[in-house]
């Protein structure tokens, strides 16, 4: 039985395929961490020697950590995604140490302390440790 050209245009979707990297770079100024992430879509019929830079996503990440000294500790966050309808976000946040107390509360599940915390304002729900993970992100 002959084949006909809508066999031949079959696509076999794929999940996509996700390379990440990173890096790191200490200067004068702070630590400067970047993260790169493309979603790759590809096909059964898809080439090796395609070029993909046109496929998928592209997302970026550029957090800056000023050096310790600054009062309170803070850090810069870039989050651009270059997809077909480019967008990127600026987010300032404070941290806090990761030997605080609140972070002690969260790893040991005291619910109580933790609300109590909350109640005298020595803790916030939008803190964050000095890698930029919320109470949240730690609990779990």
């Amino acid at each position: 039985m002959a084949q006909t050209p809508q066999d031949n245009a079959r696509i076999v979707k794929v999940p996509p395929r996700v390379i990440r990297q990173h890096g790191t770079w200490r200067t004068s100024y702070g630590r400067i961490l970047v993260s790169l992430e493309q979603a790759k879509h590809l096909s059964e019929h898809t080439s090796v020697h395609e070029d993909f830079s046109r496929q998928g996503a592209h997302t970026a990440r550029v957090v800056i950590h000023p050096n310790s000294s600054c009062v309170p500790p803070y850090r810069i966050v870039l989050d651009l995604n270059l997809s077909l309808n480019p967008s990127a976000k600026i987010t300032y946040q404070e941290t806090i140490p990761n030997a605080s107390e609140v972070f002690s509360i969260i790893e040991q599940g005291q619910l109580d302390d933790l609300l109590r915390a909350l109640e005298d304002r020595t803790a916030r729900l939008t803190d964050r440790d000095e890698e930029g993970r919320s109470l949240l992100n730690v609990s779990q």
